[in-house]
Order: C-alpha cells, then structure tokens, then sequence
C-alpha cells in the first residue's frame, strides 16, 4: 500500500493524473489528465513498435547476460523482468534477439557442461558485448531515446521520439545532391529530380537491414481465423520507391485494379511460380484502408480459405497518416507466399542455386512496378535510392526451404529460423544478379552457418 500511495503520489507530482485527497489519503477518485493520457498513448505506441521491441528485446537480453555466466542456447533467458514499457517479450522476440547478437559477435554459443548431463549449447555474454553493455548501450533508459529524422536534406522535416511527436511536413523536394551519414538505409550520391534506375545495387550491412525487419513485422492483409500459435511460416519481398503522392482525383477501384494488372504481369507471375503453383488461383482485391493501402489475396476463385500469397501497396504516406517504418516521399508494395502445405515452396526444399535464382526474378520485376507507379500518375525520383527487401521464416529451421543435403555446418552453430536483407539502388553497385549471390552467401553464413557452400555452388 506504501508503494501504492507514493506511485500516485508521484503521477500526480508529474501531472499525469488528478488525484483527490480525503483527510489527507487518496480515495477512489483518480482521474487521468489530458498529459497523462499523451503519455499512455505515447507509451502504447512505443510499445508496439516492433523496430523499438527488437532493440529493446537485444538490450535486455544482453543484461541478463551479463548477469549470469551462461544459460542454454535451447532456452535463452526469458523472465517477467524481461520487458518493454510493461509488454514481456515472447520467446519468438527473445529468439531472434539471441540471432541478431550472435550475428554481432555480442553473444557466443558454444559448449558447455551443466552438471552430469550431457553437453549443451551455451550462450555466453562477449567480451565485446560486455563493451557494448559498459559503453553506449549500457543506460537502459536510452533505449527508447533514438532521434529518427525523415524527409529532405533541407526546408521542415520530421522528428521523432519519445518525447517528441511529428512536426509539419516536409518542403517540396530540392534538386541538391543528397548524402545520407553511415549506418542509413540510403546510398549516397544520387540527386533528387533524376528518374531511378533499377539495374545496380549495393548490399547494405545487417545493421542496416531496418526495412527488412519493417517487412518482416508487417501484419497480413488477410485475417485468418486459424490460430496455430504463430504467425505464418511466409517469403516476403518489399520494394520501396521514392515518388509523388497519389492525384487527389484518383479512384480506389482505379488503384485496386491497376494492382491486380501489375500482380498479374508475365515478370511478377514468373517470380510467383517459383514459389507455389498458381495454375487455377487468381488475384483478387482484398482488405483496402482508405487511400492508405490497398490489398489483394492469391487463391483459387470458388476458394473462401487461407490465401496462398498476398499483397499489400501503400503510397506515400500523408502528413495525417505518419506510420510507423513508412518513409515520406516513398512508395511501398509488400508481396508474401506462403511456406509449406499452405502453399509455398517447402516440398521438398530447394537448392542453393535455385534460391539465388529466385532472389533475381524478384529484382527484375522492379520496373513493372515502377511502371504501375507512374501509370497511377506518380512521379518517380531517384532520391531517396530504390530499395529492396527480403525477409523470411519458417515455423522449425531454414532446412524446411532450403536443401541442406550433404553440406557441412560449422559445428557449435544452429540453423536459424529466418533470413533477411535490404539493397539499395546505387548507379556504381553491382547488377542484380550480383545482389543475389551477396544475399545468398550471407544467408549461408549468417543464417545457415554452412562450412563450405561454395563447393556445393560450383564456384
């Protein structure tokens, strides 16, 4: 009750809510002010935000690391304490945490002897994630303090944090070359005003795959009533293009139905058959919102059941519909298949090779849907750069997609559940041919953890 009291107390110090006193003790009357209410809606956003979860999810994971010497790589550590804005993480969230410090060396697993049973993988905090702990990453409540900035290199832009909402839009786009500081999603050294290109890419750094994970978290256009204890075990590929907005004057049946053309185009139905057998499915629209986004599912016409694929475009976002992940002068498309007896390619897994080959089908449909762009009366410009995104999971390993028949693991590794990655469109980068082997070789290595997938390559 002392905790109780010096709680409210303390909210009603900080004006966050009205409490009323009797003879000098709260009663029943507390009322949440108009601050107060910001600060809660301020704190469900937060919340929900799957980008600050994820960073919030590694930090915790880290102190708890830190903690303790060790804990099994089969059962990370997970706990009430374990938590962002009062929301405990999921195992899912703590897994792909535990992924991602791996990946950057701030976690090891290795093995490890735990009383008389046999041995296990462990995970064990680095030296180099006890820096990280020491340094930047040390103060937990600069978790959620990270200051993103979007919209031009000049005129009013966005800011955004924990404690500051949105300013007012950004000016009309310059024609002055832009460059974007290291860790960015944008490549430097393309003006605005030019037509994009889609023919080079630069691979960017998985620090710097935040598209990825902002495909990844997207939720499905279609709301499926089967609850099977997770989501969908699903390929998603995202493009992001810079453009105008949608014209005032153009009708959401107008839009639908250009997307239905653009998913039923020769160079997006080949990509697609890579992936599932779409003999006798057909695209329809499906779960629109506004001028916001428009959807379509894939499946067959006398077909009330799960969809085998869908979609989901969203214009540039307007000034009253800022979205979390969105970016202002860009449009995006989101396409996912599903994986397994749903519909996907997981009978039987596919090669390496192949899988090279699908990430390519997917560049090449970047000039149909810019194409679909323009025919909507949008104008392209090549600032910000194109970008490309993949990301995928499965319910168990990638050895449900990805044939690992007679290729070595380097051993005390564990086949990841997920996989993703981002290009950016770059006049000096390399082909897409070429992204698509960068992306393969990081997903045998990073993800898949092979010992010599070269060979099995030819190379």
């Amino acid at each position: 009750m002392d905790l109780w009291l010096e709680t409210l107390q303390d909210l009603d110090r900080r004006g966050l809510i009205k409490a009323h006193l009797v003879f000098g003790i709260f009663n029943s009357a507390v009322i949440l002010t108009g601050r107060g209410r910001a600060e809660t809606e301020a704190r469900h956003k937060r919340r929900d935000d799957p980008l600050r979860r994820w960073e919030a999810c590694r930090q915790e994971v880290l102190w708890s690391l830190s903690g303790a010497s060790e804990y099994p790589a089969s059962d990370p550590p997970s706990s009430p304490q374990l938590a962002y804005e009062g929301d405990v993480f999921t195992q899912a969230e703590i897994f792909d945490a535990v992924e991602s410090l791996l990946g950057e060396g701030l976690v090891s697993a290795g093995d490890g002897i735990a009383g008389n049973e046999p041995p296990t993988n462990i995970l064990r905090l680095t030296s180099r994630g006890r820096r990280h702990l020491e340094g930047g990453g040390s103060d937990r409540s600069n978790i959620s303090t990270t200051v993103h900035v979007y919209g031009d290199n000049n005129g009013t832009v966005y800011v955004g944090n924990r404690d500051i909402t949105y300013a007012s839009p950004p000016t009309q786009r310059t024609t002055t070359p832009v460059t974007v500081p290291a860790g960015e999603d944008e490549p430097t050294g393309l003006a605005t005003g030019q037509p994009p290109q889609f023919e080079r890419w630069s691979v960017l750094p998985p620090a710097d795959a935040r598209l990825a994970l902002y495909a990844r978290d997207q939720s499905s256009v279609y709301n499926s009533p089967v609850t099977d204890g997770g989501k969908p075990a699903e390929f998603r590929f995202l493009w992001r293009i810079a453009c105008t907005e949608l014209p005032a004057a153009r009708r959401a049946k107008q839009i639908s139905d250009a997307l239905l053309a653009l998913l039923n185009s020769v160079t997006m139905t080949n990509a697609l058959a890579r992936h599932v057998d779409i003999d006798g499915l057909a695209w329809t629209r499906y779960g629109d919102h506004a001028r916001a986004s428009f959807g379509a599912i894939l499946r067959a016409a006398d077909d009330d059941g799960e969809p085998v694929a869908w979609a989901r475009f969203s214009p540039p976002p307007a000034a009253e519909h800022q979205l979390f992940g969105r970016e202002s002068g860009s449009a995006d498309l989101l396409l996912a298949v599903r994986f397994g007896a749903d519909g996907g390619p997981s009978d039987p897994p596919v090669s390496l090779a192949a899988w090279s080959e699908t990430f390519t089908a997917w560049f090449g449909t970047f000039s149909d849907v810019g194409a679909f762009l323009t025919g909507l009366g949008l104008d392209l410009t090549a600032q910000p750069a194109a970008r490309a995104a993949v990301a995928f999971s499965t319910r168990t390993d990638l050895g449900e997609v990805v044939d690992l028949t007679s290729i070595p693991r380097i051993p005390g590794t564990f086949v990841s559940a997920w996989f993703h990655a981002v290009a950016a469109a770059d006049r000096p980068g390399m082909s897409a041919s070429g992204v698509s082997s960068a992306w393969l070789a990081a997903m045998c290595e990073d993800a898949l953890h092979l010992d010599d997938y070269d060979s099995v390559l030819g190379r």
